[in-house]
């Protein structure tokens, strides 16, 4: 009977290895899944275009929204005339914006200077520029004005300081927003637009109750 006693209890003192290793498995597993999710897409339940800051403030107020951030487009870079359908909007992130946008760098990060510029891998490379952290590069940049772009370009060279994952292709497919709309390219905190333009608001923000009863209100 010892032995079966003992038997008994080394079978127990097992399974209850096994249980709590294959918890402590789910729990990674899940863990790991939901980082891949945000390092996809962020953490926002939502993206908007030519947002209304006053609308989101608003929103916020009635609790339609609980947190909310800006991407303040600046312009649109490209390299090739003939190709601009491969440059990118420039932008600068506000401190929430950079929370839920979820933006992780490869290499290097956000710009602290005015000459500096970090963009994501794949932007890079539809740019045709193959460059490392350090490097000088020249784009050609429309100046934001509104929800418009202006016709004139500015040539203008920056220090590539961050090479940041892909995410923009994630939230174009997620979202169904065209090649130009979410930025790829991000500049310092409170870069101004060229004289005469305009920023474009691209908000990020967590709703209350669904999206649904937030577009209906």
């Amino acid at each position: 009977r010892k032995k079966q006693y003992t038997f008994m209890i080394i079978g127990i003192v097992l399974a209850m290895v096994f249980s709590s290793g294959v918890l402590f498995f789910a729990s990674c597993l899940n863990s790991s899944m939901d980082e891949m999710m945000k390092s996809a897409f962020g953490i926002q339940d939502a993206i908007m275009l030519n947002a209304d800051e006053d609308v989101i403030k608003e929103a916020k107020e009635e609790n339609l929204i609980t947190d909310y951030g800006f991407a303040h487009i600046v312009g649109f870079a490209y390299t090739d005339e003939k190709g601009k359908n491969n440059g990118t909007s420039v932008a600068y992130l506000d401190d929430k914006a950079k929370e839920l946008s979820y933006i992780s760098f490869i290499e290097g990060g956000y710009p602290e200077t005015g000459n500096e510029i970090a963009l994501e891998k794949a932007a890079l490379s539809r740019l045709g520029i193959d460059a490392k952290i350090g490097d000088t590069l020249t784009l050609s940049v429309l100046t934001q004005n509104g929800s418009e772009l202006m016709s004139d370009p500015v040539e203008k060279s920056y220090k590539l300081v961050g090479i940041a994952k892909n995410k923009r292709s994630n939230l174009m497919n997620s979202y169904g927003y065209n090649n130009n709309a979410i930025p790829a390219a991000f500049v310092k905190q409170g870069t101004q637009t060229e004289i005469g333009g305009k920023e474009s608001l691209f908000c990020y923000f967590n709703c209350n109750s669904g999206l649904n009863n937030f577009y209906e209100q």
